[in-house]
């Protein structure tokens, strides 16, 4: 297996843990843990892009700086996607009681979509 699809797997396992709260049902897994495996999935996914365009690039979570590196490496993200940099934010900040809003079921789940959106874009990039 390649190293992009390496990435992508690991994004994979991210998206579904990150889609497991209807399966595990209980109340108290938080939102915001969830939202973090999304993020990371959509991280995870961008750096497997980068990766089979043999692009380097830096230790980050910055979700728009991983895109602005994909972008300056003439990689086009299609414009629908790009709402993907919104997800930075749980990557680090909602993962602390001092530090966070709480997120919303609504939120939980348009951030399903845009992980799912991504992951599924990129796959398509690494056939």
């Amino acid at each position: 297996m390649s190293e992009a699809k390496d990435w992508l797997k690991i994004a994979r396992s991210n998206l579904k843990l990150g889609k497991a709260y209807y399966n595990i049902n209980d109340n108290e897994i938080r939102f915001e843990e969830l939202c973090f495996e999304l993020q990371q999935c959509v991280e995870k996914s961008l750096k497997a892009l980068l990766v089979h365009n043999k692009v380097i690039f830096p230790k980050t979570h910055s979700l728009s700086e991983l895109i602005t590196i994909l972008q300056k490496n003439s990689v086009i993200i299609p414009e629908n996607l790009l709402d993907v940099v919104e997800l930075t934010k749980y990557a680090v900040e909602t993962r602390y009681p001092d530090s966070y809003h709480k997120i919303t079921e609504e939120e939980y789940k348009e951030t399903i979509q845009i992980a799912e959106a991504i992951y599924n874009w990129v796959e398509k990039q690494l056939i």
